[in-house]
């Protein structure tokens, strides 16, 4: 009887300790299951490459005020601009500038609070402008840096005759930016299929959409090869690219050069407006800048309708033997970009 008893007692020893084994383990799992819904992919990664805006920029909230009232006759009302700025896109902006404009017979500008700030730097004497670097969004920073100054400027008294009147605030940015395109393309080197082998790729147009992480985007790039056939020369082919772009911003584009020119009382030329340059073009080691492309033109006029730049690997470079294979081609622009906010404001004078 005894040993029926003990028997039964183990039993329940082992079917207990089994049952407790199970719901810790049954408990490990998840906790490692949830605690693993949390964790980020190492997989993920972020488009730094998309958008089509570079810097954005605003006024703080009441700075400047919308209603700027005086209290005497003859005595300045000061006051606060506050403006934000933000490298939404995918290139740093290393030599910025901003300028203040205020209406001289109502305002003026006593100064920017620039407070140690290495982002920001004076910029002359008069106190209108001050340069700023930004970077843009990368793989560390994924959404580009954002920074805010202030400049204190001065309600200038009223005329005797004058109870109310309105003026206006302007900040306009200038800034040298680039944009780097990419895509999958086919070099065909066989373009007449006279070799009688399987191609991997065909050779096709590439549409791009959602721009590259700047203003000026790549649209669509038509791809082609051109054999050269020359008798006593070694068959070759010259691939092909017509590059088309736009202005996917708001702002005026200028050439990469006259940044400073453009947030200044100097005027820009004609030729510098609306103007973008073809920093480079590269598909498997050739380049424009290791001079194997020849690109027409090298700078660009924007107007609006199919602006492109065309670019062919020049003669004898690559072997028609080489066949069809799939590469990654790169496109980079560079230019100066420029935008403008404005505020109005209502001015009284207090009787």
């Amino acid at each position: 009887m005894k040993m029926r008893n003990r028997n039964r007692s183990e039993t329940r020893f082992v079917m207990r300790s089994v049952l407790a084994l199970s719901l810790i383990c049954m408990a490990a799992l998840l906790i490692s299951g949830c605690s693993g819904l949390k964790r980020p992919s190492k997989d993920i990664t972020v488009q730094i490459h998309t958008g089509t805006t570079g810097l954005a920029m605003s006024f703080l909230k009441n700075a400047p005020p919308s209603d700027i009232q005086a209290t005497g006759e003859n005595q300045r009302t000061p006051f606060q601009v506050g403006i934000s700025l933000e490298n939404k896109g995918a290139y740093d902006i290393k030599d910025g500038h901003l300028l203040l404009s205020v209406e001289r017979n109502y305002m003026e500008i006593m100064g920017w609070q620039l407070n140690d700030n290495e982002r920001f730097t004076q910029v002359g004497a008069s106190g209108e402008k001050v340069s700023f670097k930004l970077k843009g969004r990368s793989d560390i920073n994924p959404t580009g840096e954002i920074d805010s100054i202030f400049a204190n400027v001065d309600a200038l008294p009223f005329e005797k005759q004058s109870i109310t009147r309105s003026a206006s605030i302007r900040a306009t940015a200038c800034y040298g930016y680039q944009t780097l395109a990419s895509a999958s393309v086919c070099i065909d080197t066989d373009a007449y299929n006279l070799n009688p082998i399987d191609k991997s790729c065909t050779a096709k147009d590439i549409s791009l959409s959602g721009g590259q992480g700047g203003p000026i985007s790549v649209d669509k790039i038509d791809v082609s090869v051109l054999p050269n056939n020359e008798e006593g020369e070694e068959k070759s082919a010259s691939p092909q690219f017509v590059v088309h772009i736009s202005n996917k911003g708001d702002g005026l584009v200028f050439n990469k050069d006259k940044v400073s020119d453009a947030c200044s009382s100097a005027n820009l030329k004609t030729e510098d407006i609306n103007t973008v340059t073809l920093d480079d073009i590269s598909f498997s080691g050739y380049s424009l800048k290791g001079g194997y492309f020849e690109c027409s033109p090298i700078q660009i006029r924007l107007r609006g309708q199919d602006d492109k730049f065309v670019c062919k690997v020049k003669k004898g470079i690559i072997n028609t033997k080489t066949g069809a294979y799939s590469t990654t081609l790169e496109v980079v622009l560079e230019y100066g970009y420029s935008q403008t906010i404005s505020k109005d404001l209502a001015m009284s004078r207090i009787i």
